[in-house]
């Protein structure tokens, strides 16, 4: 399971808090974890954007998984089991369609998303430890 920070065709904002630079769909995500530490993943993205609209980020967060999962019942967990993979179709199916001609100023190479993940984690691991 993958969370962005924005749809596609956004950009995720950086803020400054508390003396420390951060993403802002990250420090959304952890206050929404403060706010419900065991929510189903569905009220867990729906939180962390109601967290970024109050703070007036327009960014949407994205959820990806590569299976499929009922989002109403399953409740977060950082550390959820590997479960085998029952998806029989391989590859993203496209849902939303964007304007040509709209091109992204980011340019992030694969060690670039792993990376980021990495930090995510670690971000997140440590809130963790300090909250329980």
């Amino acid at each position: 399971m993958l969370f962005s920070g924005c749809e596609d065709d956004q950009t995720s904002a950086d803020v400054q808090g508390k003396g420390q630079a951060g993403g802002a769909m990250t420090q959304s995500f952890l206050a929404a974890l403060k706010e419900n530490p065991y929510p189903t993943y569905m009220n867990l993205i729906g939180t962390i954007r109601k967290q970024l609209k109050r703070r007036g980020f327009s960014q949407k967060p994205q959820l990806t998984a590569s299976q499929r999962f009922d989002v109403g019942r399953r409740v977060f967990m950082l550390v959820d089991g590997i479960e085998p993979n029952s998806t029989r179709q391989v590859g993203r199916v496209q849902r939303k369609k964007f304007k040509k001609g709209k091109k992204s100023s980011m340019k992030l190479d694969g060690g670039g998303n792993i990376a980021v993940g990495l930090l995510g984690a670690a971000v997140i691991g440590s809130f963790l430890n300090d909250f329980f």
